[in-house]
């Protein structure tokens, strides 16, 4: 019988100069990463913590590639989600 994964691997979209803060911020999210010198993914989970891993990784890239538009479109529909008792995210 073959067993489902319980996470998704994804790739962090931002600049190589930015792995490092990209992946303190995630951390701190409690956001599963794999960081190499050149590259940096995360390990999504399934449910409703992996949609909290999504939004951490969707707010990191957009902070760190320079979209504020998007950023704050974002941050936007954000506001009028149900909070969630989680770490404030600090990039």
């Amino acid at each position: 019988m073959l067993s489902i994964p319980d996470y998704e691997r994804r790739d962090i979209q931002v600049p190589l100069s930015c792995i490092p803060i990209a992946a303190r911020a995630l951390i701190r999210q409690g956001v599963s990463i794999c960081w190499r010198e050149e590259s940096l993914s995360a390990l999504i989970r399934l449910g409703s913590k992996g949609a909290a891993d999504r939004a951490a990784i969707l707010l990191v890239e957009m902070s760190l590639m320079g979209q504020p538009e998007e950023l704050k479109s974002w941050l936007e529909m954000c506001w009028q989600l149900p909070a969630c008792p989680r770490e404030p995210l600090q990039v």
